[in-house]
């Protein structure tokens, strides 16, 4: 059973350029930050940076961003690759 929700979606056209942007775009932005938050959390943990306030700071901003890129990923899942990571259903029916 399709809700009107799904009706209304299927309805929408998204010119291809939007589609190649967030298609890139978003891999781009994937790919780096995860190196870039990888780097970052091998650099702070070295034992010098470790043992300030500022390095156990930086730790959790790494792990943050990663967790921030997590949720871009789905992002990317579900408008990128136009994979259905979760159905949501109408409030309305």
């Amino acid at each position: 059973m399709t809700s009107a929700l799904d009706i209304i979606l299927s309805q929408i056209k998204i010119p291809s350029s939007v589609m190649q942007f967030y298609f890139w775009g978003y891999l781009l932005v994937l790919v780096f930050g995860f190196i870039g938050n990888i780097l970052s959390f091998l650099t702070f943990t070295r034992p010098t940076l470790r043992n300030t306030s500022t390095g156990y700071f930086f730790i959790m901003l790494t792990v943050s961003d990663s967790l921030h890129l997590f949720i871009f990923l789905l992002v990317f899942l579900e408008i990128g690759l136009q994979v259905r990571i979760y159905k949501i259903e109408s409030i309305f029916l």
